[in-house]
């Protein structure tokens, strides 16, 4: 018994050992893990160091930015970031102290640092709506130009009209809020090698494309890949039939701010009978996609499991992603909206806009410098040239200087439909995304609607009875 004592007494003292031994190690690694976690990529803390901008981090100084696009390697991120860092290349004291979320929690994000007063000093926005003539209203954030003119004068190149949507609306500030990346405009893609093997055609009349939708699903095809996270793209494409159904580039202004009714408006009824009846032709195959986010979607669509994928012309990038097949990417191609008999608008007249921007915190220690990005940015030799030449993005400065015969069959195709517009949307996609407000009032209508859990006359019903909120929030705005 004794021996036994003493081998356990030694058995436990070894095991005590060992433990103290494991734990210096273990702290020795976390230790280099820290150090290693300093010295390395810096990444957001959400502004809790920065708040009012002007933190520095070993002898720099730290410029905040956010943005949606979390990959950095690949076509729009690698356009983005290549640009921060050129600019960072001719300014060696600043470092960014970089926050990247997803597309879909945007708004939700800065949403949450407008109510908190913590902008980041420079973050990407959208423009057009209520909530960023709010954030003008209140000096939220500043002016990259005094005008749209100021902004020319300087060399940016911007088309007429395309800064509108970067004022503020009711046209008593002529400053410019943002530097505006894209031009945007809604189309049907469609996998070219399905539709060659099928013997599919692009539709060019309403009819051809209920025959369409049609003969996919009679050939074991969901026609469209459709995301339940993004409402945008299926309120984009009741906007894009309104369009084409009025001839009316303000309808939807007009119905959210009680000018028209949703229940008594003809055009808008039309709209959501023709929508329904893309839904009674099996568009998204059911409902099973109200859990599938975007590159769920996309997924699909390029892995060749679903012919069509309605979604916005900045999703020509495809052809530039090396991570997608050369046969995919050498057939991929689009077709426009076709325009309902009886419709009074045309082929041109585009669910289209001047998509995001870049603009820059009131309240940011280094708003000249962050106004010196943008310009920087924006020089067309910079994002503008990239943008196009790599096949990223449709610029909305003009671009003509940069186009070619080398350019891709799907960009020629791109600059035709630009070449050919008749109008597009002053203040982008409004039946959506009018305010914060009434976006989170509509989506869920708009998933019901498409998932056929909802009917034409109660998604009419519901939309005009948001509309009483929303006017009361637009003024709670105000005041």
């Amino acid at each position: 018994l004794r021996y036994k004592a003493v081998a356990m007494n030694i058995f436990l003292e070894r095991k005590n050992e060992m433990k103290k031994t494991f734990l210096r190690i273990a702290s020795g690694l976390l230790a280099v893990v820290m150090v290693f976690a300093l010295v390395g990529c810096k990444k957001s803390d959400g502004g809790t160091n920065g708040g009012d901008g002007g933190s520095t981090n070993n002898g720099k100084k730290v410029m905040r930015f956010l943005s949606n696009v979390q990959d950095r390697e690949h076509t729009e991120g690698l356009v983005e970031q290549m640009q921060l860092d050129k600019w960072l290349e001719k300014n060696p004291d600043f470092e960014f102290d970089y926050e990247f979320v997803p597309n879909s929690d945007i708004g939700t994000k800065t949403a949450q640092y407008m109510a908190t007063d913590n902008m980041p000093d420079v973050y990407k926005e959208w423009g057009g709506t209520k909530d960023f003539d709010n954030k003008i209203k209140k000096k939220m954030i500043v002016p990259i130009w005094d005008s749209p003119e100021q902004a020319n004068e300087e060399g940016y190149d911007y088309p007429d009209g395309s800064l509108t949507k970067w004022q503020i609306s009711d046209g008593s500030d002529t400053g410019v809020y943002a530097g505006v990346v894209n031009f945007d405009f809604f189309i049907w893609y469609y996998n070219g090698e399905i539709f060659a093997k099928e013997g599919w055609s692009e539709p060019t009349t309403w009819q051809d494309l209920i025959n369409l939708l049609d003969d996919m699903t009679a050939k074991g095809y969901v026609p469209m890949s459709m995301s339940g996270k993004d409402q945008y793209q299926y309120a984009g494409l009741v906007e894009d039939i309104l369009q084409k159904v009025s001839g009316n580039n303000t309808l939807s202004n007009d119905l959210i701010e009680g000018k028209e009714s949703f229940t008594e408006n003809a055009d808008i009824r039309r709209t959501f009978e023709l929508a329904k009846e893309l839904i009674d032709h099996n568009l998204g195959g059911g409902s099973g996609w109200l859990a599938q986010d975007y590159a769920g979607a996309r997924g699909l669509f390029v892995n060749g499991e679903i012919p069509l994928y309605y979604f916005g012309s900045w999703e020509y990038m495809m052809i530039a992603d090396d991570q997608l097949s050369d046969s995919f990417k050498e057939n991929v191609d689009f077709f426009l909206t076709p325009v309902p008999e009886g419709g009074k608008g045309n082929i041109g007249q585009l669910e289209g806009y001047y998509g995001c921007g870049f603009a820059v915190a009131t309240k940011s220690q280094y708003k000249e410098d962050a106004i010196g990005l943008i310009k920087f940015y924006f020089q067309k030799e910079n994002y503008c040239k990239d943008a196009w030449e790599m096949k990223v993005f449709i610029p909305a400065q003009n671009f003509s200087e940069f186009s070619s015969d080398s350019d891709a069959r799907l960009q020629k195709k791109i600059l035709q439909v630009m070449e050919e517009k008749t109008m597009t949307r002053p203040y982008g996609m409004t039946l959506r995304g009018y305010s914060q407000t009434w976006q989170s009032l509509v989506d869920p209508m708009f998933s019901d609607f498409f998932s056929g859990a909802m009917g034409v006359d109660d998604m009419l019903s519901s939309l005009q009875e948001a509309t009483a909120q929303a006017q009361a929030d637009v003024e709670n705005m105000d005041e």
